[in-house]
């Protein structure tokens, strides 16, 4: 299972997420990226197939930076650590407590993340909204 990538598309305000891979595109912790991307309809179980025609901009996120992420235990291994690996810590006592509260109930949910100061530090979660 991968996690879902946060996508845009052009000439749209919301945020929706793509369940499925970008054949060619390997997304980075700390980098926000704008894609020129191939779909292609298939037989498969999605129905489409996603290929990376060309990276158009890619900017370093600062130090700081809050982004969400929509998460349910499907998507943690080992405790405070995502599917992909990247490990995180709670800001506080409370955001650990109400993010356990919230996975026991099964479904996804929305929670924020900060950017550490460098890519070798812990995501660190911020809020759940």
């Amino acid at each position: 299972m991968e996690v879902c990538i946060p996508i845009r598309r052009p000439g749209e305000d919301a945020w929706s997420e793509l369940p499925d891979r970008i054949d060619g595109f390997v997304p980075q912790w700390g980098v926000r990226s704008i894609l020129d991307v191939e779909v292609t309809e298939t037989e498969g179980v999605e129905g489409v197939d996603y290929t990376l025609v060309a990276v158009l901009e890619e900017e370093i996120v600062a130090p700081g930076g809050v982004f969400t992420m929509r998460l349910s235990a499907e998507y943690l291994v080992g405790g405070a650590r995502l599917l992909d690996g990247r490990e995180f810590e709670c800001e506080t006592w409370e955001l650990c407590a109400s993010l356990d509260e919230r996975l026991a109930v099964g479904d996804r949910f929305d929670v924020y993340f900060e950017h550490p100061a460098t890519t070798d530090e812990p995501l660190i979660l911020v809020a759940i909204p």
